[in-house]
C-alpha cells in the first residue's frame, strides 16, 4: 500500500534521517486521518479502510503512535480519524481539528466520490488545493502524504472527465515554504 510506505518514509525524515524500520520516535506520531468514505473505512471488511493496515506496519516497526480526529470507525484499537463524505464536507472540519489535534502528520485521500458521484468534479482540483492550503496554514509543521485518485468499484469502475486511475487531480509540488507535500 503506498500511502503506508509514504507515511512510513515520512516517519522516518522526522526522526533525524534513520530509516523507517529502525526508527522509534521519542514523540508519538499524531497522524490525521483526513479523507472521504474510503478514510472512515467504507469498503472495507473490518471498517479501518487503510488506517488498519498503516498502524500495523507502523507499530510492527516499533513507532509509537496515536491516530487523531473527531469520528471514530473500525475494528482496530485506535479508530479515530476524520472521514467525511467529499471535499466540501471536510474542509470546514479542518480547522478545528488541526488546531484540537496538532498532528505531524495529515494523511489526506479524497477526491474519489466528488469525482464518481459528478459533485462539481470541474472545480475538484482547485478545491483539492485549497483544501492542502487550508492544512499547510493550520498545521504548518505537519508532513501531509496526498494519495492519488482511488478509482471506485461501485459505480462504473471509471472516473469521469477522462482522468485515469492513478493519476492526480492536483498538483504535486506546492509553492513557497517547504511545507512537506508528496503525492502517493
Amino acid at each position: 500500500m503506498v500511502l503506508v510506505a509514504v507515511v512510513a518514509a515520512v516517519l522516518g525524515a522526522l526522526t533525524t534521517g534513520v530509516t523507517p524500520a529502525s526508527a522509534v520516535p521519542d514523540t508519538p506520531l499524531r497522524a490525521m486521518p483526513l479523507g472521504d468514505s474510503i478514510t472512515w473505512g467504507v469498503g472495507s471488511s473490518a471498517g479501518n479502510g487503510y488506517r488498519g493496515p498503516l498502524w500495523s506496519e507502523l507499530a510492527a516497526d516499533g513507532h509509537r503512535l496515536d491516530f487523531v480526529g473527531t469520528v471514530r470507525n473500525g475494528s482496530m484499537s485506535d479508530p479515530d480519524n476524520e472521514g467525511t463524505p467529499d471535499i466540501d464536507r471536510i474542509a470546514p472540519l479542518v480547522d478545528a481539528s488541526s488546531v484540537r489535534y496538532r498532528p505531524n502528520v495529515v494523511t489526506l485521500e479524497i477526491g474519489t466520490n466528488d469525482l464518481n458521484q459528478n459533485s462539481q468534479a470541474s472545480t475538484a482540483s482547485a478545491r483539492l488545493n485549497s483544501l492542502i492550503d487550508q492544512i499547510t496554514v493550520d498545521v504548518p509543521d505537519a508532513t501531509v502524504p496526498v494519495a492519488s485518485l482511488i478509482v471506485s468499484t461501485s459505480f462504473s469502475g471509471l472516473v469521469p472527465l477522462g482522468v485515469q486511475p492513478g493519476h492526480p487531480v492536483h498538483r504535486e509540488e506546492r509553492a513557497g515554504g517547504g511545507q512537506a507535500c508528496r503525492l502517493c
